[in-house]
């Protein structure tokens, strides 16, 4: 059963010729015979200056950054009450060096996020100027201009606030 499992008459050529080495061995190889030359040029080539150089010298020298493996229970946070105590969590874990700065900005990040959801949720629970609406006819015109007064002078207060933040 010649040529199986591939048909008969392979056009593509005759595959790779028996002895032939892999290029990561050859390569593996120049660096048996000239491996200490080519580290010595490069330390000469990053004391000169050269950025290249520079990079691979302490990509080599230097250990890449891990994140830590440190974890802390966060307080729960349901309301926006809960809030202080979990960013005094972050902030002290902080202080004690158990979280980096950049760890406890992304700590910070989503606390910030979370009070903005509870901060909607509240929103969204408020009743609707339908749920509210008062029967209008049954007020005097003297009781109804009272009424509008205050409503003017209560958007011009939230306005207000709105723009002090």
């Amino acid at each position: 059963m010649r040529g199986r499992p591939f048909e008969v008459g392979n056009r593509m050529g005759r595959g790779r010729p028996p002895g032939s080495r892999n290029k990561k061995t050859a390569l593996a190889e120049a660096m048996e015979n000239y491996g200490e030359a080519i580290v010595k040029q490069c330390q000469l080539e990053a004391m000169k200056g050269k950025p290249t150089a520079l990079r691979l010298c302490m990509e080599r020298l230097l250990p890449p950054c891990k994140p830590s493996n440190h974890r802390f229970r966060l307080p729960a946070v349901k309301t926006a009450a809960d809030l202080g105590p979990a960013w005094q969590s972050v902030v002290r874990q902080v202080a004690r060096g158990k979280l980096s700065a950049q760890e406890g900005e992304a700590m910070a990040s989503m606390l910030d996020i979370r009070r903005r959801a509870i901060e909607s949720e509240q929103r969204d629970s408020l009743p609707t100027l339908d749920e509210t609406a008062l029967d209008l006819s049954l007020l005097t015109d003297e009781q109804l201009a009272q009424a509008r007064q205050l409503t003017l002078a209560a958007s011009i207060q939230a306005a207000t606030i709105k723009k002090d933040q």
